[in-house]
């Protein structure tokens, strides 16, 4: 079946000027792109915190596996505070502006939260992101594409 579809491509087909054919296997490889698009967009990526790294399938005894997983950035960047009115520990979510960047910056975003909760999942993301069973990307389009498109975070980035 290949064969004879690779020889009319190649060879050309009887009544068939090349223009018209070349653009009919640009029509069907686009369909093909659109459908993995399609595929890749309803295909489901655990987040980090669901993700199951402790499982002993993981560990070979040649090779580990990993997880692909994802995370939002926003999630990783909360570091605790005082409230200058109160005296009560909160909460700050930074916005970083890329982990990957050379030049990372981190801005303040939003109000702070009451209590250390938030700081503390995130310090809990950070390791489960660190441990040898996961990679971790910032997107679920990232973590599809397992490091296609981006690299996947790396132990330093989450320092």
């Amino acid at each position: 079946v290949i064969h004879k579809m690779l020889e009319s491509v190649i060879l050309g087909l009887p009544g068939w000027s090349w223009p018209s054919l070349a653009g009919s296997v640009l029509a069907v490889s686009g369909f093909g792109l659109i459908a993995l698009y399609s595929a890749s967009s309803r295909t489901t990526v655990p987040h980090l915190e669901d993700a199951d790294l402790d499982d002993p399938n993981l560990k070979g005894w040649i090779w580990a596996s990993k997880v692909n997983c994802m995370v939002s950035p926003e999630e990783l960047c909360w570091v605790p505070s005082l409230d200058h009115r109160s005296g009560d520990a909160c909460s700050i979510q930074l916005e970083p502006s890329d982990f990957r960047e050379e030049d990372f910056t981190l801005k303040r975003k939003g109000k702070p939260v009451k209590g250390l909760e938030e700081y503390r999942k995130s310090c809990r993301l950070r390791e489960r992101a660190k441990k040898d069973t996961a990679r971790c990307f910032l997107s679920h389009f990232e973590a599809f594409w397992d490091g296609l498109y981006k690299k996947s975070l790396q132990a330093s980035d989450l320092q």
